[in-house]
């Protein structure tokens, strides 16, 4: 009997053994790493930071599921904040998915991260949720790598490029005449969004979805909506991202590849129709959107694909909710309307242009209260490239430098830092576009980020919708809100509300 067991017993004691040697090995590198850690803080001359407790001390596992749980409920914000309230400091460390993550809301962090530190804090690594919709471009590259991209579209972007803000027109006679002036109610959310993405697929494509004309067509739209959800779930799975299963997303992200690619291939074809015989092409067959720009600057399907989706996804809906958020407010607040009414009348339909929009002070207010509230993108997450620092949030006052190690996320929170009482007042949660009136924030207010990174289309954006809430103030005497329930925050391209924006308007 002996002899039966003996191999049964050594065979149980080796997985022993093993399972022993690597737990202790576990144990014995994580000592290290915190070791190693200390001393480096020390050797850098920076302070302690805050250490965000968890149930997990190694992988934050009831953090993960309260972050999870907030963006189920629709109230991340607002957890946001009581997150940062329960430090009792503007930055602090939480370990998640076995990895260190910097959490902050100082803006010195987030200028350094932005400026001065920006090619030590990297956006590769943080990008692989994306896969296989999106390889390297503008937003998901570093080094070399993004500084092509950068330099293929920013003179697309330039002042030039999209000052003729008439060709916003069509689609604005278009949806105007979708919409009821009788005083019945409607949702101006979802004709928005068509809004736009007929507005920036012929800015980008050369060629409209025509969505407003044929509702189905928002097809793209829907697709571009299932990446985005499905690359939001992989990125909060972390390094178990790969695990992620969803059919319709890898659908979606087959559409979306053969809608690029049908534009592509034919600006391809025209490029090379057009060397063989210029002389069948009038100066009016000119075209100016940006692929026909890529093209001729590139012929590979794939790059081409990835330089169009890199601008195309971030952008997707940005400006189209902040329009509507801008007109969640003036319908609530009338004495703005007003105000901004009179300041657009002055003007007239045929004096709406690049400068003109720019140049009305009070305008610029709306707006810039509209992002500061609710900015587009709430957070900016990079990851270190190497052993580096933060400018502030170590020490007891946190007022000393960071040690960050290479390969530990930073994550700056611009909703937060945009409602910093600090600096904006105790209303800063408040909607009070004269509280620009002689301010000059900085690093206070990065609605589109800052430094060499900042998004190229961000005047392109506020342009368009300076001129769209300019023709809505010429078209309708008067904005009412037909929903009484508060702004229910939820995140898509940007912070939008959860029960739409039903409004009714009244002609002149």
């Amino acid at each position: 009997m002996n002899s039966l067991l003996s191999p049964t017993i050594m065979s149980w004691w080796n997985v022993w053994v093993t399972i022993c040697g690597i737990v202790a090995i576990y144990f014995l590198s994580r000592t290290w790493e915190a070791l190693s850690y200390s001393l480096k803080t020390k050797t850098h001359k920076c302070g302690k930071i805050k250490f965000y407790k968890t149930k997990d001390p190694v992988w934050g596992i009831d953090f993960m599921n309260n972050l999870s749980r907030s963006l189920q409920e629709n109230r991340i914000l607002s957890w946001m904040e009581e997150l940062w309230a329960s430090q009792g400091t503007k930055t602090f460390r939480v370990s998640f998915m076995g990895k260190r993550v910097i959490y902050s809301r100082d803006l010195e962090n987030m200028k350094a991260v932005s400026t001065t530190q920006f090619q030590e804090f990297l956006v590769e690594p943080v990008n692989g949720h994306l896969d296989p919709f999106l390889g390297s471009a503008l937003s998901t590259a570093d080094g070399k790598v993004w500084q092509h991209s950068r330099n293929l579209v920013k003179p697309y972007f330039e002042r030039q490029a999209f000052a003729n803000v008439q060709r916003l027109a069509p689609f604005t006679d278009r949806l105007f005449s979708l919409l009821p002036t009788d005083g019945e109610t409607f949702d101006i959310q979802p004709l928005l969004s068509r809004w736009f993405l007929d507005a920036t697929t012929s800015f980008l494509f050369g060629r409209s979805r025509d969505s407003l004309i044929k509702a189905e067509n928002k097809d793209v739209m829907l697709a571009i909506f299932d990446i985005v959800r499905g690359a939001s779930a992989r990125r909060s799975m972390g390094p178990l991202k790969y695990l992620f299963r969803d059919a319709k997303w890898h659908e979606s992200i087959q559409f979306a590849h053969n809608y690029l690619n049908d534009h592509i291939d034919q600006a391809l074809n025209e490029l090379k129709a057009r060397n063989q015989n210029p002389e069948k092409f009038t100066a009016e067959s000119d075209r100016t959107d940006l692929l026909w720009s890529l093209v001729q600057q590139l012929n590979d399907r794939i790059l081409l694909r990835d330089q169009l989706a890199a601008l195309w996804i971030p952008g997707m809906e940005s400006t189209s909710i902040l329009v509507s958020n801008i007109l969640f407010f003036l319908s609530r607040h009338p004495r703005v309307w007003k105000r901004l009414q009179s300041e657009v009348n002055a003007i007239g339909q045929e004096g709406l242009t690049y400068n003109t929009l720019r140049n009305m002070q009070y305008m610029t207010w709306v707006i810039n209260e509209t992002q500061r509230v609710f900015p587009a993108g709430v957070s900016m997450t990079r990851v270190a490239g190497k052993d580096t620092t933060l400018p502030r949030g170590g020490g007891a006052d946190g007022q000393q430098p960071v040690f960050c190690a290479k390969g530990d996320l930073v994550v700056c929170n611009r909703y937060l830092l945009h409602r910093d009482p600090e600096f904006w007042g105790e209303d800063a949660a408040e909607f009070r576009p004269e509280r620009w009136d002689g301010i000059r924030p900085f690093w206070n207010f990065v609605p589109f980020g800052g430094g060499p990174r900042i998004c190229p289309a961000n005047v392109m954006a506020v342009t368009e919708a300076a001129y769209f809430v300019a023709r809505f103030c010429q078209k309708y005497k008067s904005i009412e809100s037909r929903d009484d329930r508060p702004f229910t925050p939820v995140l898509h391209a940007g912070v939008s509300n959860l029960n739409g924006v039903k409004i009714a308007v009244i002609s002149w």
